[in-house]
């Protein structure tokens, strides 16, 4: 992956603050007290998100110091004929979605709240000449219904079923 040296830059920061919110909410976590033995207890969600910042980290500041070894990017260097994404129009679709999302969860539930989401959010994000719809779909229904399985059936905590219930 060729990224130009602000990019790498940005990874950098990004990976070295995701680092941080790691160790801090890490820390938080620890003063959170447990008020059942069913295994899982309130400090769980916490240090998993945690590490899962951490991993984040780790793979953000990784990546940018693999791509500077490899790439001869100028600074201000576009690939000839590459879409650009982002901006304040995708900033504000993605914060209507999240709204929309939030709002029909208890309605529409769970499972198909989450892959209308992480679908349409999909397609926000994405470049236009790389839309491969199949995948979009697929990355959008498997982790739904994983994390669905796994917080009713393995952690023994309601999501909203909606239609589905």
């Amino acid at each position: 992956m060729m990224l130009s040296k602000g990019a790498q830059r940005l990874d950098v920061l990004t990976g070295v603050i995701s680092l941080g919110l790691s160790a801090l909410l890490f820390w938080a976590s620890l003063d959170v007290k447990d008020f059942g033995s069913i295994g899982v207890g309130a400090s769980f969600v916490p240090k998993l998100t945690a590490v899962l910042f951490l991993l984040v980290g780790l793979a953000l500041i990784g990546g940018a110091f693999a791509a500077s070894k490899t790439s001869d990017v100028p600074a201000d260097a576009k690939p000839e004929g590459e879409q650009t994404t982002g901006g304040i129009g995708a900033v504000a679709l993605s914060v209507v979605l999240m709204a929309g999302y939030v709002a029909a969860l208890d309605a529409v539930g769970f499972m198909i709240s989450s892959v209308v989401y992480v679908f349409l959010q999909i397609l926000i994000l994405c470049k236009q000449h790389r839309r491969r719809y199949l995948m979009f779909a697929l990355t959008s229904v498997v982790p739904a219904v994983a994390l669905y399985y796994l917080f009713v059936d393995v952690f023994d905590i309601s999501l909203p079923a909606g239609v589905l219930g």
